[in-house]
């Protein structure tokens, strides 16, 4: 453990020298190391963040090639416009594509040239000859990041990130977010946050994933808050990734804010015998539409 935080330690210093000198010729402002590093999973044997240090990499917020060095990237003020990247220290490392090969999830900071510092998560996957880059998500602007694993195939983040009325400089809504990685995308199963110390989750009580149902599917569960107007979104996804169907969603709770219950039906459209669905229930802000909790569960058709 100390030779592993030493060696991070090692990338923390290299981020914020080479960044804060290459920052003062192209006048883009430093990264920061947005917290202290956490808990980071044990790796397989020869496996850390010292791998990917001198990676190339495809850019989460401009979609361009760039080349780590130590850690750290910078372009200065060109015609492409200006990007300073690096690596934040927390990382995980696990199976994420169910191969029994161990993969990598990293946090990338970039900056564009303004105040914002847009962190990602990017997925290296193990392609048993090296890493290939197999998508990135955008958690936020100036996220601070607790800590993030690999549990089961899928990612694992605790973070502190912007609600509607938050300064950029000060975010406090506190989520915990699941994840997994399918085909360069990483696709959220659940979302569970924290506002002014009231939690908001959905429960599914049933149908449970990997669940052989019927075209019509019972949904069972609750909440500890009900939503809005006793309002959820549903929506259906196909084996491709695709919406094939969403609406409202009801539930039911004595009084606004009170705990609530949903106890309803969907119809799954087109559903295709030994085909796999996922049906997602969502609880979006009125304020500007982002997501406040999210659950979802894999069901197979009969």
């Amino acid at each position: 453990m100390k030779k592993r935080m030493s060696s991070i330690g090692t990338i923390i210093f290299l981020t914020i020298f080479v960044v804060s000198c290459r920052a003062q010729s192209a006048a883009t402002p430093d990264i920061p190391m947005l917290t202290e590093p956490a808990e980071i999973d044990e790796p397989a044997i020869g496996l850390s963040l010292d791998t990917f240090v001198n990676m190339e990499l495809i850019s989460p917020q401009t979609g361009q090639t760039i080349q780590l060095v130590d850690g750290v990237y910078s372009n200065g003020d060109v015609d492409g416009g200006i990007l300073a990247a690096g690596l934040l220290p927390q990382a995980a490392f696990g199976d994420l594509t169910g191969d029994g090969l161990d993969d990598a999830v990293l946090l990338v900071s970039e900056n564009m040239g303004g105040s914002g510092v847009f962190v990602s998560l990017v997925a290296m996957v193990n392609t048993g000859n090296g890493f290939s880059q197999a998508g990135s998500y955008l958690v936020d602007d100036r996220p601070l990041i607790n800590a993030i694993s690999i549990n089961n195939n899928r990612i694992v983040m605790d973070a502190v990130i912007h609600n509607v009325n938050d300064s950029m400089a000060e975010p406090t809504m506190k989520v915990v977010e699941e994840l997994s990685v399918s085909d360069h995308l990483f696709i959220l199963r659940r979302l569970d946050s924290t506002i002014s110390d009231a939690e908001r989750t959905i429960v599914i009580d049933s149908p449970v994933d990997g669940e052989d149902v019927d075209a019509t599917v019972h949904v069972k569960g609750s909440m500890p808050i009900a939503a809005f107007e006793n309002t959820l979104v549903y929506k259906i996804f196909d084996s491709s990734n695709n919406v094939i169907d969403q609406g409202p969603f009801m539930v039911s709770a004595a009084d606004m804010g009170a705990p609530a219950t949903f106890d309803n039906t969907l119809v799954i459209p087109g559903a295709v015998s030994g085909m796999c669905y996922r049906i997602v229930l969502e609880e979006t802000s009125m304020a500007d539409g982002s997501t406040l909790c999210l659950n979802s569960v894999e069901v197979v058709m009969k």
